[in-house]
């Protein structure tokens, strides 16, 4: 993220400049030094019958490892159905997600519209590693601590 300097420069030059980059605008997140996208995420969720497209990814410190939870909104069919189920979507889940994207995630199901559809980028992400001011100067976004 960046922005364009119109005031004259101190060496005299009048070109527009640019303004010191201070971070992404794709979402981008480091697990353990793997780099993922949410989208990724996402596209991986869509693949599951009964899950919506309401997710949120929780990051936290844990041992000095970085920790992963996701939270997937599910259809109210599965949330009521047996737990025999449930457990083997969060077992498919987590399992698709170590295969394509080489994480280790805890996943949740959630009941229905517990989650809102993250609109914007970085909305869905809850990330407890960082200080509000080391995360806003990595990734750009302001940084949500809690729900």
């Amino acid at each position: 993220i960046t922005s364009l300097v119109e005031e004259k420069c101190p060496c005299g030059r009048t070109f527009k400049r640019i303004s010191t980059i201070s971070g992404r605008t794709d979402g981008r997140i480091v697990i353990d030094g793997i780099s993922i996208l949410p989208q990724h995420i996402e596209k991986i969720l869509s693949y599951f019958e009964h899950t919506t497209k309401n997710y949120r990814l929780i990051i936290d410190r844990e041992n000095n490892r970085d920790r992963i939870e996701i939270d997937v909104g599910v259809t109210s069919e599965l949330f009521v159905d047996e737990m025999k189920k449930m457990e083997a979507i969060k077992s498919e889940i987590k399992l698709e997600i170590l295969k394509n994207l080489k994480i280790n995630a805890v996943i949740k199901l959630v009941e229905p519209k517990t989650i809102p559809y993250p609109w914007k980028p970085g909305k869905n992400i809850i990330d407890r590693r960082y200080s509000q001011k080391e995360w806003v100067k990595e990734t750009g976004y302001t940084l949500r601590t809690d729900d």
